[in-house]
């Protein structure tokens, strides 16, 4: 559902072309945000940057096909009820915003994005080190509101 904090609300494909600068039949896995975009077209066009901090990163090796290039987020926050890095993703606590669901919990949860896409099967008590990592990078999060 499109109002909960799993990748099926949370995922958008996006398709370029550049004829000379993205390579043609290309796929890039790596996550991006649409809050990328500033940053990276500033960085294309040569524009000048707000002074005020952002969120956004430049993405222009991930776009162009660099190889090796990696996401520049080493963590992207569902608010402060879950956080995602590489193929792992935790739910501190699993928000629904629908009245019907299957889940047979409310969190912790911990998924293998690579694997289980879908989010459907718990691997929190299999890997509670990462669990744990993520719990304590959520707790901490920076963005984190008082």
């Amino acid at each position: 559902g499109k109002m909960t904090h799993f990748e099926g609300g949370q995922r958008v494909p996006a398709i370029m072309k550049w004829p000379g600068r993205i390579p043609a039949d290309t796929v890039c896995s790596e996550i991006t945000l649409s809050m990328d975009l500033l940053p990276t077209i500033a960085y294309i066009t040569g524009a000048e940057l707000p002074s005020i901090k952002l969120d956004g990163k430049n993405v222009y090796d991930l776009i162009t096909g660099v190889e090796g290039a990696t996401s520049p987020h080493e963590y992207f926050f569902y608010g402060t009820a879950a956080v995602r890095s590489g193929d792992w993703k935790y739910h501190q606590t699993e928000k629904f915003k629908v009245k019907k669901t299957r889940r047979t919990t409310q969190g912790p949860t911990l998924y293998n994005l690579r694997e289980d896409i879908g989010e459907t099967t718990n691997v929190i008590d299999q890997r509670p080190e990462i669990a744990a990592r993520f719990a304590h990078v959520l707790a901490n999060n920076p963005n984190r509101a008082p």
